[in-house]
């Protein structure tokens, strides 16, 4: 098969090459908007072990996995300060607020930890701290609405 392909190649060549000029184009036509039709996801198998997982938290634990995790990084200063604590609930609030989330933890809302007590949304520094959101619908929802956080 290759050794005709390639006979067919170098006998004929300049129709080959016509060929590829008028084939490409059209193709690229049909094809450029092929990504609008693909999905990200599908790909969690019913009955898998990740399933399972998902499940058991969700169940057992009225928790699931988060779909998007943002990690806030303070130039100066620790994440103590009070102008800090109200961005933070501020960031945090904008993000509950998307129709697209239906959960939202931050450091800022996660209670029971202060200065003294290092928090498991928060670096050992306190320069950095982590908000976590869950999200509704299907994978290509999700990322829309991941899109659309990524602006705040």
């Amino acid at each position: 098969m290759l050794n005709w392909l390639t006979r067919l190649a170098t006998h004929h060549r300049r129709r080959v090459l016509i060929g590829a000029l008028v084939l490409v184009p059209v193709l690229a036509v049909l094809g450029g908007r092929v990504e609008d039709h693909l999905s990200v996801g599908g790909f969690i198998v019913e009955g898998s072990e990740s399933d399972i997982g998902d499940e058991i938290l969700e169940v057992f634990f009225q928790a699931g996995s988060a779909d998007w995790v943002m990690v806030v990084e303070l130039e100066e200063g620790t994440l103590f300060r009070d102008e800090v604590t109200e961005e933070g609930l501020a960031l945090t609030a904008a993000i509950e607020a998307d129709p697209g989330t239906t959960e939202v933890l931050s450091f800022w809302t996660l209670e029971g930890f202060d200065q003294v007590t290092l928090s498991p949304l928060q670096s050992v520094d306190a320069k950095k701290a982590v908000v976590a959101a869950s999200f509704t619908g299907d994978e290509d929802e999700q990322r829309d609405t991941a899109e659309r956080l990524e602006t705040l």
